[in-house]
């Protein structure tokens, strides 16, 4: 079930965008998860961190084609751990800064 957020929080509905572009528009499965240290299932700066769970899945999972690393932060955690050669790394600017023809073109390379 997918909630609108409150009006004070734009970032977050507009990453869901595009998100929710890769999902519906462009029929990709993906899974999203916050994967550097300083994003938490707490919160940013809280709880454990989701590294351990970022490896596992880029390792286990035969039918990834491709992680979006969006903003500074996350690219530089993806460009420090070994990916499979079978995986595209697509670096981009923070998800709402992101264009919808940006998405689709990341779309095209993972059909």
């Amino acid at each position: 079930e997918l909630r609108s957020p409150p009006p004070s929080n734009q970032a977050p509905a507009q990453g869901l965008l595009r998100l929710n572009r890769l999902r519906r528009d462009n029929n990709l499965c993906c899974l999203e998860t916050n994967v550097y240290k300083n994003e938490r299932p707490g919160g940013r700066g809280t709880g454990s961190s989701n590294v351990g769970l970022l490896q596992v899945l880029v390792e286990c999972m035969p039918h990834l084609k491709g992680v979006i690393a969006h903003g500074t932060v996350a690219t530089r955690y993806l460009d420090s751990i070994p990916v499979p050669a079978r995986i595209k790394k697509f670096p981009m600017p923070h998800f709402i800064r992101v264009s919808f023809d940006s998405i689709d073109e990341v779309a095209k390379e993972l059909r």
